[in-house]
């Protein structure tokens, strides 16, 4: 979808680069925060399992990251919330069957020893799942975070407004759960 407020931007001069500093430091940063996601969980399964279990759940933590930072790359400045979860159904189709499959790769004999994976116990899975949430985390909350220079000074403002709007979608789930817990202590 196209950002509300395209038309009060101005155009990019042509002989600006596409990917200007900002875009490559943030591409570094990503870039950082996988790597030592990916190979931290890497190290630390090599402590524990043999090379091949290590390679698999590092491989689907890279692959299910990858997966997750497509939805924060939709907007480079508004939060997941604020552009929606289902205004890209094609996105989430693909996602969703790009899931499948890595789980179906680590099922299938062929395709365990093509990629040299074994096979992934559900409890990785869902570590997989976790750990590629991190980097898409990481991104979403810098979106609440507006930086700019002036002079010699480095000035940042938080952009609460989304978080108001996250409050009250979580407000709903919170009165539940009481009223839950309210009833199990009456038992």
């Amino acid at each position: 979808p196209v950002e509300q407020d395209a038309m009060r931007h101005p155009p990019r001069d042509p002989k600006e680069p596409l990917l200007g500093a900002p875009e490559w430091r943030f591409i570094a940063a990503v870039g950082a925060i996988e790597t030592a996601v990916t190979l931290g969980v890497f190290a630390w399964a090599l402590g524990a399992r043999d090379e091949t279990e290590a390679r698999t759940l590092a491989f689907s933590v890279l692959v299910f990251t990858e997966l997750f930072r497509s939805f924060a790359a939709r907007s480079p400045g508004r939060l997941f919330w604020e552009v929606g979860a289902f205004t890209n159904l094609r996105l989430v189709l693909v996602v969703a069957l790009s899931a499948l499959l890595q789980i179906g790769l680590h099922q299938v004999e062929i395709t365990r020893r093509l990629f040299e994976l074994s096979v992934l116990p559900w409890q990785d899975g869902l570590l997989a799942l976790g750990l590629g949430l991190i980097s898409v985390s990481l991104i979403e909350l810098a979106k609440l975070i507006r930086r700019r220079v002036v002079g010699r000074q480095h000035l940042c403002r938080l952009r609460a407004a989304p978080l108001k709007e996250a409050t009250l979608w979580t407000e709903q789930f919170r009165r539940n759960w009481e009223a839950r817990f309210k009833a199990l202590d009456s038992i």
